[in-house]
């Protein structure tokens, strides 16, 4: 079995199993990448002879984080299960990474999307309609990044810990559409966070100030692989609001 690992993403290729990638969030896939951008494929070159890369001239339609650029490295891997096609004349939300030889590239497990994708919609009546508000899920915290000058969202790579599951804590509020909150969380040398602030708050009132005394009394950073940092530093988390849905209730994630 051939095993790719890419930062805190990784793939599985073979010839006999599946191509997997362990899907992140947009903060962590935004923090890790050094270009992200939506952009419109222009032209892309014939693979390298193992298939493993192909260039890419491309249009920046607008630009998040890094400077603008008219050319990029897929990493296709197109002899291998983990294969990633892309056409000329394709819209492309773009989460690039500076490899080891200081190439930067995007993969199929870098969080990259296909603005302009069709899904079935026969056989998936759903697919298409979701796979939009995921896209307008990450185009508008990616654009408040933008409007705020938010580059570096988590330097040290940490994470929350939660005791209990944020989607059982927040059920049933009232709101429409797939908002998102933003909070920036200050966390010092031990670890410890010494202050939360909400960047941006979901529209229901009730909901934030709910979910800010939740943070503010609950939120620890998870220390299972660190016990310190070197200096203060900010922590950036999203939220998001799923209304309800048929008989589901209503509900907020970390995941977009």
């Amino acid at each position: 079995m051939k095993s790719f690992i890419l930062v805190a993403s990784f793939f599985i290729c073979s010839t006999s199993f599946a191509c997997e990638c362990i899907k992140d969030i947009l903060v962590h896939n935004f923090q890790k990448s050094a270009f992200v951008a939506k952009i419109k494929i222009l032209k892309v070159s014939a693979p390298t002879a193992d298939g493993e890369y192909q260039d890419a001239n491309i249009e920046v339609l607008e630009l998040y984080k890094g400077k603008k650029i008219r050319t990029i490295k897929i990493h296709a891997s197109l002899n291998t299960d983990c294969n990633l096609m892309v056409d000329e004349n394709t819209v492309w939300l773009v989460f690039a990474q500076i490899n080891r030889s200081g190439i930067l590239q995007f993969d199929l497990c870098s969080g990259s999307m296909q603005l302009d994708r069709k899904m079935n919609s026969i056989d998936y009546p759903n697919a298409q309609t979701n796979y939009i508000k995921e896209i307008n899920n990450k185009i508008a915290v990616l654009q408040f990044f933008k409007l705020k000058q938010i580059t570096d969202l988590n330097e040290y790579d940490l994470h929350l810990k939660y005791n209990e599951r944020l989607n059982d804590l927040f059920k049933g509020y009232e709101g429409e559409g797939q908002k998102n909150a933003v909070y920036q969380l200050t966390v010092e040398k031990d670890l410890s966070i010494s202050k939360i602030k909400a960047l941006k708050a979901f529209d229901n009132q009730k909901l934030s100030k709910a979910l800010l005394a939740y943070l503010k009394e609950k939120a620890k950073v998870n220390t299972r692989n660190i016990s310190a940092i070197k200096k203060r530093t900010q922590l950036i988390v999203v939220y998001y609001f799923y209304p309800a849905e048929k008989e589901y209730q209503s509900f907020i994630s970390e995941f977009d």
